[in-house]
Formats: structure tokens, sequence, C-alpha cells
């Protein structure tokens, strides 16, 4: 019996942790880009509802390595509401909240991306989108919990997928889910509106990054995917 205790204390201590089955269920399409299959739409599992979220569209991350400009990621994106997201990259940002759940899939395209690279990319291009003392003051709890996810998903490998979900509970609390390619869904609740929007902004914030390669990501995933699924 004590060992039995022990093993439900550890197991509230990770109760944030869980490899169940998949957060999404794609629906593949007939088409590929740089060898990897595409996504016309994904349905969630995390609510019960089986919503439906659509392809929005996709695009390749590039960055400078060792003086090449090279194929970093393949990102799709995905929302509840399609129509209701701006195409424009300047207004994008104000439209996510009508856009539903959303969620992100990132397949690696480069060979190996350590765990310490992919934390280190997602802080710097939150702390560029959370500009005042305030925000960063408001935000940081939140920010911190959610790079803890992202370290506990492990790093990636050239073919291996990182899934990002959004969405916010009937009770007002938003909620990001991290499916890293370790399988686990590390989940992060916060009460703090805007949550879920500033995390995807790393990739749809209002904020100009110094960083040519994701501004030209940005623009990729607001342009329509127009995939048919396979036959």
């Amino acid at each position: 019996m004590k060992i039995f205790s022990q093993s439900l204390v550890l197991l509230s201590m990770f109760s944030s942790i869980s490899s169940f089955a998949a957060t999404l269920n794609y629906n593949p399409a007939s088409t590929k880009q740089n060898g990897i299959e595409l996504d016309v739409s994904a349905t969630e599992t995390v609510t019960g509802q089986n919503k439906i979220l659509t392809n929005i569209g996709e695009g390749i991350r590039m960055e400078p390595v060792a003086g090449f400009n090279a194929k970093i990621y393949l990102a799709q994106f995905f929302a509840e509401n399609p129509n209701a997201i701006s195409r424009d990259p300047k207004t994008v940002a104000g439209s996510l909240n009508a856009a539903g759940m959303k969620a992100l899939k990132i397949t690696l395209i480069l060979g190996l991306v350590t765990v310490d690279k992919i934390v280190a990319a997602f802080s710097n291009s939150l702390n560029q989108n959370i500009v005042t003392a305030d925000e960063q003051a408001a935000f940081g709890a939140d920010r911190d919990r959610f790079l803890d996810a992202v370290r506990a998903g492990g790093g990636i490998r050239k073919g291996s997928n990182i899934t990002l979900f959004g969405y916010v509970k009937a009770d007002g609390t938003e909620e990001i889910i991290f499916e890293g390619t370790n399988g686990n869904q590390n989940v992060i609740d916060s009460k703090s509106p805007g949550f879920v929007n500033k995390i995807f902004g790393i990739w749809l914030g209002n904020i100009d990054k110094k960083d040519d390669g994701l501004n030209d990501l940005k623009k990729l995933l607001l342009t329509d995917a127009n995939l048919t699924p396979q036959s």
C-alpha cells in the first residue's frame, strides 16, 4: 500500500504530461512539399468534440547555416474557423481569437535540432513579441512553463514532428498542448487572456522579426493551401 500511495503522489506531480492518443488526427493531402506529406485538415482529440481544423497554409522555415540558407522545417497552420483568419501579416494577430482552435505542425527537414536550440529560438521570438516591461512581468511565468513543456518534448530529428495546439475552454482558461517527438502531451493552462495567441505569435505575431526567414514563413502560413485529400 505504501508503494502504491507513493506512485499516486508521483503521478499527481506529473499530471500535466500524458502520452495517450495523438493530439490531432490528420487527413493527408494528395501532394507533398519537399518530400513531406501535407495535410488537408486535422481533427482534434482533446475536447471530445472532434472539431475539424482546416489547413490555412504551409511553408518552409529558412535560416542561415554555415554560410548557406538552409531549409530547417516545414510548418503547417490549422484553424477551426479558417474564414476568420486575416491573410495580411500585419493584422493576422488580431484575428486569432475568432479563428477558434488553432494548431501548428512542424516537420524537421534538417538533420537534427537539439532541444536547447528549440527552446532558445522560441524564447527569443516570444521576447520579441512581448515588448513592454508590464507585458513581460505578466507573461513571464506562462512563458517559462511553456518553454519547460518544449524542453520536455525533446529534440527533433529529420522527418519527425512536433505539434502545438491551442484553444480556450468554456470557463475561459486558455490551454496550450505541446506534443513532442517523444509522444508526450505537455499541457499548459493559463488564466491570462491572450495566452494562446502569444504562443502562436512566435510565428504569427504583429512584431516584424529581425529574421527574414521567419517573416517569409509567416506570409506562407497565411497563403491558401488549396489542398485536395488523397483519393
